[in-house]
């Protein structure tokens, strides 16, 4: 054979190689442009259950420097699509009734000072899904239970008493299911949310 056949097939290989490479890695990553049905939504609201609680009870101070890293507020984007991403807030506390830490995600939209509003009224209604307060892989500092709806119980949080306005609320609750969904790895996605 001669050389120039021999750098001509490993040139081949290596190429084919290359190709089923590429694709098993990109086929094996977080797909952020998944799209989550209505049927998806509701389901997940659904298996969620109303929590009230005192914001007295919330706690943003943790045992230790590392802990008390990961509480409070902060600041992250979510791809939705090849030209919009969006600005999300979330909010880490413990409620020691649980003993499990929750985040109060803010999408839609999104709100710096929605922990900081939650502190003006004395009780509130918190929605988390049932799956995920039930689930022992859930509540720990470094996977919260998620928060998707919150509203005050006898004063609202929000501005013009919209905490009352259950179409706007339930709207609202909807729109942060399907941006969270937008956060999960494809494992989690699944487990919560499953077949279209």
């Amino acid at each position: 054979m001669s050389a120039k056949l021999i750098i001509i097939i490993i040139s081949i290989i290596a190429v084919i190689f290359l190709m089923f490479f590429v694709s098993f890695s990109l086929f094996e990553k977080k797909d952020p442009f998944r799209l989550t049905s209505g049927k998806q939504i509701f389901k997940y609201i659904g298996d969620s259950i109303e929590l009230e609680e005192s914001t007295e009870e919330f706690s943003q101070f943790g045992e230790n420097q590392e802990i008390n890293k990961k509480l409070g507020i902060h600041r992250k984007y979510i791809i939705l699509n090849e030209r919009d991403s969006v600005a999300y807030y979330y909010d880490v506390f413990y409620l020691k009734k649980y003993n499990k830490y929750f985040t109060v995600y803010s999408f839609y939209p999104a709100d710096s000072t929605a922990f900081e509003r939650i502190h003006r009224v004395k009780n509130v209604v918190l929605s988390v899904n049932k799956n995920q307060l039930n689930n022992p892989s859930y509540g720990a500092i470094n996977n919260p239970i998620p928060v998707l709806k919150y509203v005050g119980k006898e004063a609202s949080i929000r501005d013009n008493n919209s905490d009352f306005d259950k179409p706007n609320m339930n709207y609202l609750y909807q729109q942060s299911v399907e941006y969270y969904s937008h956060t999960l790895s494809d494992q989690e996605f699944n487990a919560l949310f499953g077949d279209k």
